[in-house]
């Protein structure tokens, strides 16, 4: 009887917390929670944190009816699209711990001749798990659209760094720049053996000189578009081969040598033009 009029006390609460918790902000940059932040921000921060109260206290009563998951997943999607650092929502749940805790005690106070240390105890121990709770799956949530978002941008950065250049009605170049994994090696592959299609180039000339290193699953990965292009009937030549480059190749068996190779990339130009 005690928690539940706790609890109720806890929702009667809920805009009296909001507005004490929205008054504690500062000035923040990149953040959704700073005090300049725009009236429509501040209207929807406001909503988003009475409906976390409730979703604590619903919690509180009910351990088995947890919508924790659901609120944390939606707010921590909109804290990563908008770009707010992780670390500004950790300071918010920290302020909002200590205002609904105080909140917490007030109500002992009011009714200190009825509660018992066991009570308090009680309830700060599902209190301060909730909100432990909340924070580990809003931090979960977050960390996994932010990854998704990175690995987007990420693909479009490769999509757009990895062209083929036409530079007549057959042949085309394609410039290998910086560090390579398997995923960007899969992404030039897709993108390349497609663009030589749209562009119905007969030869494909692979320049890699701007590559400085590659592993055993990449030179693999290359070699694979150099075979599927070969059965599409388009011819390639590698430029710009590193010492380092060619070993790896030889240790993981790849054969390098039905292919024209040409140290630099105007060389492999020079005789292609004189072969036309």
């Amino acid at each position: 009887m005690k928690t539940k009029a706790l609890h109720d006390f806890l929702r009667e609460q809920s805009e009296k917390m909001t507005a004490r918790w929205l008054e504690s902000r500062t000035h923040e940059p990149v953040s959704v929670y700073s005090i300049d932040a725009p009236e429509d921000v501040i209207e929807e921060i406001r909503e988003q944190n009475q409906h976390f109260i409730d979703t604590i206290v619903n919690l509180l009563e009910d351990p088995s009816a947890d919508r924790v998951s659901s609120w944390a997943q939606e707010i921590a999607t909109k804290r990563a699209m908008s770009e707010t650092p992780l670390y500004r929502s950790i300071q918010q749940f920290r302020r909002f711990r200590v205002i609904f805790w105080d909140t917490v005690e007030s109500y002992i106070s009011i009714h200190k001749d009825e509660i018992t240390s066991e009570d308090i105890l009680h309830w700060s121990k599902n209190i301060h798990s909730a909100f432990d709770h909340a924070i580990e799956l809003f931090t979960r949530y977050y960390h996994q659209v932010s990854e998704a978002r990175m690995e987007a941008h990420k693909t479009m950065i490769y999509k757009l760094t990895t062209p083929i250049i036409p530079i007549s009605d057959e042949i085309g170049i394609l410039p290998i720049v910086g560090d390579i994994d398997t995923h960007r090696a899969m992404l030039i592959s897709e993108s390349a053996i497609k663009k030589a299609e749209q562009l119905n180039l007969s030869h494909i000339v692979i320049d890699m000189s701007g590559v400085l290193l590659i592993d055993t699953m990449v030179a693999g990965q290359l070699f694979k578009m150099i075979q599927m292009m070969n059965l599409l009937g388009i011819e390639v030549t590698i430029t710009g081969i590193r010492p380092e480059i060619a070993q790896t190749s030889i240790q993981l068996g790849i054969d390098f040598g039905n292919l024209g190779t040409f140290g630099q990339l105007k060389h492999a130009l020079k005789f292609l033009y004189k072969e036309n």
